[in-house]
């Protein structure tokens, strides 16, 4: 058996992102949708950004957060403030859902949900290329050997990688619906389904992913979850306002 452990020492509204970040742990709060309260907070409640619409995936490059913001990518520095990255200008079709973020190798990867797309960026030219088309892209990652992995908002929800420009379907199960989040460290792979309430261990074998076990279940609307260096795997809950955290190294166990 393993520990979960409920973070009730914070009030969040609608908590939709986790990024551990060395010593801090993020949160992307979206507040009340489409108002422009959301925001961007440490696990402890403090807040380091403000006034967003509604502040999705998180990632972290060169000691800035990036923050998915319906059309938009905002930039936040160490002092808490904020500047568009990219604006809704920049993407092709008109960004409608920005989803996930993403960074390997010095570029920026973010999924729009509702254009059903999936986009890389420069982090010095800012501009936006297609990757590639895919249903309801949610979730996305990159594994050490530096396959990206996509997890999508459908029913069910189906796990993808794309490697050497070939996108290539690695998992799907009736049980799992709306893939929300998704994280890679070592053979083996987290996800959230955010309309079926689990979160799921799996192990890569080859062009395939094996279910390993479901480590939690009955949650309501896990969202976009993030992994700590030290084997803490956070699962916010976007419709409750909680976050629970699990311990990896027990679960393994």
């Amino acid at each position: 058996m393993f520990k979960v452990f409920i973070l009730l020492m914070v009030s969040f509204i609608h908590p939709e992102s986790v990024l551990p970040a060395g010593k801090i742990v993020y949160v992307s709060d979206i507040g009340r949708f489409g108002i422009g309260d959301g925001a961007i907070l440490t696990l402890k409640g403090d807040t380091v950004a403000y006034g967003m619409v509604d502040p999705k995936g998180l990632a972290y490059y060169d000691g800035k957060i990036y923050v998915a913001d319906v059309n938009r990518i905002w930039e936040v520095s160490p002092s808490g403030k904020k500047s568009v990255f990219v604006s809704p200008n920049g993407f092709a079709l008109n960004a409608r859902f920005l989803n996930d973020l993403a960074v390997y190798k010095g570029k920026l990867y973010v999924s729009d949900t509702y254009t059903n797309r999936v986009y890389e960026i420069g982090m010095h030219d800012k501009t936006p290329h297609k990757l590639f088309d895919i249903e309801k892209p949610n979730g996305i990652c990159f594994c050490e050997d530096g396959t990206m992995l996509v997890i999508t908002f459908t029913i069910p929800a189906m796990i993808y990688k794309f490697k050497n420009g070939k996108l290539i379907e690695l998992y799907k199960n009736k049980k799992f619906k709306g893939g929300d989040g998704i994280v890679c460290t070592g053979d083996k792979v987290y996800a959230s389904f955010y309309l079926s309430g689990q979160v799921v261990e799996f192990e890569k074998k080859g062009d395939k992913l094996v279910f390993v076990k479901v480590l939690k279940d009955g949650l309501k609307t896990p969202a976009d979850i993030g992994l700590s260096k030290d084997g803490i795997l956070y699962v916010p809950q976007l419709e409750s306002g909680k976050i629970i955290k699990i311990n990896l190294r027990e679960a393994g166990k």
